[in-house]
Formats: C-alpha cells, structure tokens, sequence
C-alpha cells in the first residue's frame, strides 16, 4: 500500500525502448515493411498503456515516463518525429492529472526541441549525456525542471555520490 507521506511511481518505458530492451531494430522493420512495423508499434504502444493503467490501478501516484530513441544514435530527426513522438505525447497525455516525470533519456544531440513541450509536471534529462544545461532548456519547457544541477527545481541522480557535494553544501549553511 502506498505511503501518505510519500510519492510513489512507476517506470514504464516507453515503446520504442521497450523494442529496443527486446533487441527489436523497429526502424529497420519499419523501414523494409511498414505494415508489420507499424503493426509491432501499435502493440507497443498498447504494451505501454497497459503497464501504465496497471501501474495507476495498483495504487501508484504517478508514472516516470522513460522516453529512449530520441537521439541521432538511434533515430534520425524523421524517424523519431514521424513514428514515435507523437505516441510518446499520446501515452502522456493519458496519465492525466497524475504526476508524472518525463526523462528523456538520450545523449549528445538528444532531441531536446522535440520532446520539449510532451505532457508532464516533471521533465528530466541526463545533463552530462546530452550536454544540455538547466539554462537552456528554461528556453525550451516551462515548469517543472528535474536534473543532476543545483539549479534545477527538483535535484536527481542516480548515485548519491553525484550529488553529495550540493547536498553537503546546503547542510553547512542551514546549519552556519
């Protein structure tokens, strides 16, 4: 049961890092038969709402939306805006008023423009991956900024050690 004074979510992947989590190339197959590969993506994307109305019905607060495939490493510009983004917006927006974190999870050129106005009260990104700083992406989302930078609204790493220093920091002055 959820705790009260806690807030509770669920990762769900979203579809194209599911294909790829199940060693899919879905671009390829899109590519060489787009009927079968929109076919697979459909059921994807089902897959998807599927674990998140499963993960709201269990009495989770919200869903942490982890969005793969939005980078020149695995798509180009045409591929991930043409096939995934707007399943992405679409998965979002049937969160509802739940909260959710969006992270994208991409690296150097991560396709920040794109993704930046999908439904979310939090967006999250690796600044280190993608290199793009709390400054700019102020830019391109208002709301809600989740990153490894003390100057985000919401600090997030995942290992203490990456943020023990700021924490220390803020330690020693509350308690100078």
């Amino acid at each position: 049961m959820p705790d009260a004074e806690r807030l509770t979510l669920v990762e769900v992947i979203n579809p194209y890092g599911q294909a790829q989590a199940a060693g899919l190339n879905l671009n390829e197959l899109i590519y060489t038969d787009p009927e079968a590969g929109n076919q697979k993506l459909d059921g994807l994307v089902e897959t998807v709402r599927k674990d998140i109305d499963r993960a709201l019905k269990s009495g989770a607060d919200g869903i942490f939306y982890r969005l793969k495939g939005a980078e020149p490493s695995q798509t180009t510009p045409m591929q991930y805006g043409g096939h995934y983004l707007e399943r992405d917006r679409e998965l979002l927006a049937e969160i509802g008023d739940h909260p959710n974190v969006v992270f994208i999870d991409a690296g150097d050129g991560a396709y920040m423009d794109f993704v930046s106005d999908l439904p979310g009260a939090f967006f999250a990104w690796d600044i280190d991956r993608s290199d793009v700083s709390v400054v700019r992406m102020r830019t391109l989302r208002p709301g809600a900024l989740v990153a490894e930078d003390p100057t985000a609204d919401v600090l997030m790493a995942d290992r203490y050690s990456k943020l023990e220093r700021w924490l220390n920091l803020e330690e020693a002055s509350a308690n100078a």
